[in-house]
């Protein structure tokens, strides 16, 4: 291979590289610039109706499987308080105080983000779970 080769290899592989640069800048710029609103907090008759679904009980039936602290508070479940717990449909569980904070905000899971939704019929009390 011939010197001339070489550098014109090397000036195509340099602009390629430049010419991408750019691309990947400005297409990144244009997509930071759509300002998308923020998502509405859920009603509060939704976010009740999920709260109502939703038993509650104490440490003392929490099984092997689930977690030993909530992950909103990050407080370590434990016989000496009295709070009581609920489990999601998800499975996770949670104080029942801290969870129901949480969904003043926003009616997910806040340790997988799966969706909470009431359902539809108003004599069902069951929560369903969509995992997004």
């Amino acid at each position: 291979m011939e010197t001339a080769d070489i550098v014109g290899i090397t000036l195509n592989v340099f602009l390629g590289f430049i010419l991408f640069a750019f691309i990947i800048y400005f297409c990144c710029d244009g997509l930071s610039s759509i300002n998308l609103p923020p998502p509405s907090p859920p009603s509060p008759a939704k976010i009740q109706a999920v709260i109502d679904s939703l038993p509650g009980f104490p440490f003392s039936s929490i099984t092997p499987h689930d977690s030993t602290e909530c992950s909103v508070c990050l407080a370590e479940f434990s016989e000496s308080t009295d709070l009581l717990l609920h489990r999601l449909p998800c499975l996770h569980v949670f104080h029942a105080v801290c969870i129901d904070i949480w969904f003043r905000e926003r009616l997910t899971c806040p340790f997988c983000r799966s969706e909470l939704l009431p359902s539809s019929s108003s004599s069902s009390s069951e929560v369903h779970v969509s995992v997004v």
